[in-house]
């Protein structure tokens, strides 16, 4: 090959892969992501390694069939709920079930841990997650990849939930978790929105397209400054702020996150300041245990969902520059003796001896360990679930977004 039909080729990669670059580049705000590590993701797809990526690979795959796929919308649920209006989020709570003591069944009852299969059958359960899940890996795709496509449908879904008036949710989740039979709001069914963070990673990842127009960026701005007043000023939000387990770390991450996002970060801090003594200290005892947590029947389970919103709290106190990672309650609670509580039981070295009346899923949680591996620069953590997963069945996107 000749001299300049070699340079040729270069200077042509060298223009190609710039372009890219630029048509990438966020101009929005990361909540959990690590770009830094996502960043990597995007080196090695521009040098054509990806393809030895089990985990790019499956992502890349998910976001071409998402492109072929119908957005699925709020409106296309069987019926409008309470409410009457298809617009409003509407969902059945998780653990109830028939009275078997009344003729119509009513009120239901809560069988702790028992998941009702009918939830699935009514409302927006499934919607909402298909919602998040695909904008933030055709978000993903799409900062790595720079295709324009994952972009366009990516936003299209945006669009469909939070600013068409035909077919966008209403900012609040007042018909959250409802309990047939009962005429109370179920304030707890807040936590049905505690994946919030991966759409607003998603808006920062889509916001380096051409297509994330100003126009749009205010119309979800918008959505989410109505839904930050929801969740702090309506009587079901005011409530589940008091929850004293999970529930209300779930709820601090979602006030924390949207906060942040929409650039409140006066409110994200003091929820994250809050958190060492409000949440940490009064959840976890100083051997690393939570006995709100371990009260339940799935204890296992609910000890990491309670350690994954704080996780998450840690993450977004970076942003606001809040230590929460590194807090130490006088009597030594602190995040990561909850870790270190739990990683003998998540390895299998130590039998659980708590309730846990389902399997015991440690994939649901591969994001705590991971960003605690990062954090605490100590891949004990990431090997104790890896033992659990098999390390054929640890390759998931959690590795590079967290």
């Amino acid at each position: 090959m000749s001299f300049i039909k070699t340079h040729a080729i270069i200077a042509i990669t060298i223009l190609f892969i710039s372009s890219l670059s630029i048509a990438k580049t966020p101009q929005g705000k990361f909540v959990l992501v690590n770009e830094s590590k996502l960043s990597k993701s995007r080196e090695l797809y521009g040098s054509g390694e990806y393809k030895k990526n089990p985990v790019l690979k499956k992502l890349l795959k998910d976001c071409e069939k998402a492109l072929g796929a119908d957005i699925v919308t709020i409106m296309d649920k069987k019926d409008a709920g309470p409410s009457g209006s298809k617009h409003d989020y509407y969902s059945l709570a998780n653990y109830y079930w028939p009275n078997p003591n009344t003729p119509d069944g009513l009120p239901y009852i809560k069988k702790d841990g028992e998941v009702n299969p009918d939830i699935y059958d009514s409302g927006d359960k499934e919607s909402l997650p298909k919602m998040l899940k695909t904008t933030l890996n055709l978000g993903v795709g799409y900062y790595i990849t720079g295709k324009p496509e994952y972009a366009e449908k990516g936003i299209k879904w945006l669009q469909t939930w939070f600013s068409d008036t035909l077919t966008m949710m209403n900012p609040n989740l007042d018909y959250s978790q409802v309990i047939r039979g009962s005429k109370k709001n179920n304030y707890s069914g807040i936590i049905d929105a505690c994946e919030i963070p991966k759409v607003l990673d998603a808006i920062a990842l889509l916001s380096g397209s051409d297509l994330m127009t100003e126009d749009m960026d205010k119309s979800l701005k918008k959505w989410f400054n109505a839904y930050l007043d929801w969740l702090l000023n309506s009587e079901n939000g005011k409530k589940e702020s008091k929850s004293d387990n999970n529930h209300g770390s779930w709820y601090d991450q979602d006030v924390a996150a949207v906060a942040y996002y929409v650039g409140k970060e006066d409110i994200a801090k003091r929820i994250c300041e809050n958190i060492r003594n409000k949440r940490i200290s009064e959840q976890i005892e100083p051997d690393g245990s939570q006995p709100k947590e371990l009260a339940r029947t799935r204890s296992l389970h609910y000890s990491c969902y309670n350690l994954e919103a704080l996780s998450r709290l840690a993450r977004i106190g970076e942003r606001v520059k809040v230590d929460i990672w590194g807090y130490v309650s006088s009597d030594g609670r602190s995040i990561k003796k909850a870790l270190d509580y739990l990683i003998p039981f998540i390895a299998g070295d130590k039998k659980w001896e708590n309730k846990q009346i389902t399997d015991f899923k440690v994939r649901s949680f591969y994001e705590v360990f991971v960003m605690a591996s990062d954090v605490y620069h100590d891949n004990t953590y990431c090997n104790a679930a890896i033992k659990n997963l098999g390390s054929e069945n640890a390759n998931m996107t959690d590795t590079i977004l967290y």
